[in-house]
Formats: structure tokens, sequence, C-alpha cells
């Protein structure tokens, strides 16, 4: 079985402002779990997080890099990890590593396409 991915992307828009969209592998076929945050999860001292919630994206961004269709700005990847747990439903629940480095975390709704993260 091929281990399920995670990606963190930073996307630089046309007008020079940036975000990370954060991109989870739910089942190794499918769309993307995607949420744009401001913060490099993959680094320890995270401990919460804010995110919005955006489409769901194609695979394909688990590794393009580069110019994004459309004008709407390019893509970098800053980490990529393996998603080792996934739960979706009123939260989510996520457990991902980023160079051998395990992060667990919970996901509420706030309302709307906010969410909240919290580590575990």
């Amino acid at each position: 079985m091929t281990p399920r991915r995670t990606v963190l992307l930073r996307h630089t828009l046309p007008d020079g402002t940036w975000h990370f969209d954060w991109m989870i592998d739910r089942d190794g076929e499918g769309p993307l779990v995607t949420f744009r945050v401001q913060d490099r999860l993959d680094f320890e001292e995270i401990s919460a997080f804010a995110a919005q919630r955006i489409g769901d994206h194609r695979r394909v961004y688990l590794d393009f890099e580069g110019e994004v269709s459309g004008g709407r700005g390019r893509v970098e990847r800053v980490a990529a990890g393996v998603v080792d747990r996934l739960s979706e439903g009123a939260e989510i629940e996520v457990e991902v590593r980023f160079d051998g480095v395990t992060r667990r975390w919970r996901g509420r709704c706030a309302g709307g396409d906010r969410w909240d993260f919290e580590a575990l």
C-alpha cells in the first residue's frame, strides 16, 4: 500500500502576498483535503493554528511546483510528509509526519470556512 501524503505549499499571489496551502491525502486516490494557513505546520513549536477550508485540490499538487493556471500566482513546496491517520466529520483529526516528526492535530469548525486546530 502506498503511503498517503501531505504537502505544504507556499502560494504567492500575483500581488506579492502569500499564504500556505496545506493538502492532505484522504484515501490515496481522490481529491485532497485543503486548508489555507499562515503557519509552517512542519515546525515543532506550532501547537495551535487557524485555517481556512478551501475547495479540495487535485492530486497533482502533491508534486507540483510553479505557476498556477489562470494567473493565480505560483506555488513552491516547503514541506512534504506522510499521513498516518485522518478522521473527517464534525471535527478533523489528523496525524502526519514531517521529516520524521509526528504531529497530531484536532480541527473544529469555528463558523463558515474557518477552522481552529490544536495539538493533541
